[in-house]
């Protein structure tokens, strides 16, 4: 299989800089770090507040929070709208593959490469490699009135891919009983709450061995 169907560059979207957005994080999860990647990020989080936008009601708070920037980590530069979107979708990706790592039977990788908000620097939100075979992974979490075209297109971009590929696709738990499992074929799917860290399979066949 081409190397590069899993590694091509992307340019940096207009107005983005093709630099990490979260430089602290690790691009590459192990089972040695992700344990500390998680501490850091839900820290970080931890640490944000609306402070005075919190006290606007209305039209007027709804334009800070599309218009206002966060102000720290870990999207300083951004809308607290944008920066609720990458921050839930990171937090499923962060245990999407500490749930991976822990299902080293099954998904024979020791490591992930990753993106984290909106990077651009390869092709899917997760990749690995291995002498067994290669891995290619997306994630999100999205709203209910969204759920069904973010899913299908995701499948159609997964399906795309050799037989071999193992596949794997982590989204929000609360929308798990929207999948349509006629669907999903040789794709894993991780269900992750976000909140908790909680994460399963929620599909009868875990893996897919080339």
């Amino acid at each position: 299989m081409n190397s590069r169907l899993l590694t091509a560059r992307h340019p940096a979207s207009i107005g983005e800089p093709a630099t990490k957005t979260y430089p602290d994080l690790p691009r590459v999860l192990t089972r040695a770090n992700v344990r500390k990647a998680i501490g850091k990020y839900t820290t970080d989080i931890s640490h944000l507040s609306l402070g005075k936008t919190g006290r606007l009601r209305g039209r007027e708070l709804l334009q800070a929070l599309k218009r206002k920037e966060v102000g720290r980590q870990p999207y300083p530069g951004v809308s607290w709208f944008e920066a609720a979107n990458r921050v839930m979708s990171d937090l499923v990706l962060l245990y999407g593959v500490r749930w991976l790592l822990n299902h080293r039977r099954d998904y024979p990788f020791g490591s992930y490469k990753v993106q984290y908000g909106n990077e651009q620097t390869q092709r899917f939100d997760i990749v690995a490699d291995s002498s067994i075979g290669r891995l290619a992974g997306e994630v999100f979490n999205a709203s209910e009135s969204f759920f069904p075209l973010k899913m299908r297109a995701t499948l159609d971009k997964l399906h795309a891919l050799p037989a071999t590929t193992y596949k794997v696709v982590a989204f929000n738990a609360e929308m798990s009983g929207k999948c349509k499992l006629e669907r999903i074929k040789d794709v894993t799917l991780i269900a992750v709450d976000a909140t908790t860290g909680r994460s399963g399979c929620i599909r009868g066949t875990v893996g897919r061995k080339p």
